[in-house]
């Protein structure tokens, strides 16, 4: 893996190096075996100067003149990787090109909230913009024609269908909305009335793992809209992922529990948490993410951690400290290398293998707020008030 030129290096290893002992793991079950993980590199708190190593930066959620920077809260690039979505704090989205970004810029008016959610659909022929207020906007990529537009409660989440054109949102009402696209073709799934937090995408295609804030988890079949699996756990939600065959559900909570949870039958199987984070401190999941091959899973906490989880045995691996919190987690080049971005701003690139960073990508002079990679480029976006791309291969 390359970033910026900078060689990652490393060649994949059958399994992972054996686990050193990284601290107290607090393991709420009977079946999750012994405590373990790896060593743990040192970080230092800050980089001395900020070296931007973007290959672009795209500025315009900042073109109004204030002292302030507006957040750019959220971004995605397409398949093709010709364009790149980002959505901020200034109530504005824009599309534009990885080469030219501020220059070949559209910008998508008509939001009156800031905009938190922007997504390509599988194939780019679409996309949506959408607010914290629940004002959704879909547009023919290409053209950049407004093919519709839709308002409803506020929104917690935005996502397409990872196959065919429909579009689904979940609300704070606890409505999960579908759209089938461009006939705009409505059916609403209303199961329960507290908020929708997150969803996953079973990869049958037709069912969905929807969180709820109170902790439960429900399956649903989309052409029923009904509930298959109903799930229970104690804390609340924050964020959501299945495993690539299905069998696992993995939940975060706002107290760093992860609950591992039989997809079938809806059994919790096992809840781990660590046990050296502070109580009055933000223990937050933020974000998941299961290896596509290995029995792993990556979870992204608010405490300045990432764990990896080892599915099987159902125990911490390796624990991956950083300076401040991390939000996103992502598998990427040969899927044995982990990046991470953090709120000190920096991407960093793992080889959890050897349980070393390989890489450290600046370029942010503020805390990164979301990220995601292609084949060619990581696109992130900022509290400075930028989205930045930074080339891979």
């Amino acid at each position: 893996m390359m970033v910026d030129g900078e060689e990652s290096g490393g060649e994949k290893e059958e399994e992972l190096a054996q686990e050193e002992e990284v601290g107290d793991v607090e393991v709420i079950d009977e079946y999750t075996g012994e405590n373990g993980g790896g060593d743990v590199p040192a970080m230092e708190d800050e980089a001395e100067d900020l070296v931007d190593m973007a290959h672009s930066t795209f500025s315009l959620h900042n073109s109004d003149g204030k002292p302030e920077s507006d957040s750019v809260f959220c971004v995605d690039i397409s398949e093709n990787e010709k364009w790149v979505l980002s959505g901020g704090e200034d109530n504005m989205a824009f599309l534009w090109t990885p080469e030219a970004p501020d220059t070949s810029a559209k910008a998508i008016t008509g939001h009156k909230d800031s905009v938190t959610s922007v997504a390509f659909c599988k194939g780019d022929k679409y996309f949506v913009t959408a607010d914290m207020g629940g004002f959704i906007q879909v547009f023919e990529t290409e053209s950049f024609t407004k093919v519709w537009e839709f308002e409803v409660g506020d929104v917690n989440w935005v996502k397409w269908h990872p196959v065919v054109p429909i579009l689904l949102a979940g609300t704070v009402e606890g409505a999960v909305w579908m759209w089938k696209v461009p006939s705009f073709e409505t059916k609403t799934i209303m199961l329960s009335g507290d908020p929708t937090i997150s969803a996953s995408f079973m990869s049958t295609n037709r069912h969905i793992a929807v969180a709820y804030q109170n902790g439960s988890v429900k399956v649903i079949d989309l052409k029923s809209g009904e509930s298959e699996v109903n799930i229970e756990v104690r804390t609340e939600i924050v964020s959501i992922a299945r495993a690539p065959d299905d069998k696992i559900i993995v939940t975060g909570s706002i107290d760093s529990t992860v609950n591992m949870i039989a997809s079938q039958t809806g059994k919790v199987i096992c809840c781990l948490q660590q046990t050296d984070r502070k109580q009055e401190d933000d223990n937050s999941i933020e974000d998941i993410m299961f290896h596509p091959t290995r029995p792993i899973v990556a979870t992204a906490c608010i405490n300045n951690k990432v764990c990896l989880w080892d599915t099987q045995h159902q125990k911490l691996r390796q624990s991956l400290d950083h300076p401040q919190g991390v939000n996103k987690v992502v598998w990427a080049g040969d899927r044995d290398h982990l990046v991470t971005s953090c709120l000190d701003g920096i991407i960093r690139i793992w080889d959890v293998d050897k349980n070393e960073v390989l890489a450290e990508v600046t370029g942010h002079a503020a805390g990164i707020l979301d990220m995601k990679i292609s084949t060619n480029y990581v696109v992130t976006s900022s509290d400075d008030g930028t989205a930045k791309i930074f080339t891979i291969s």
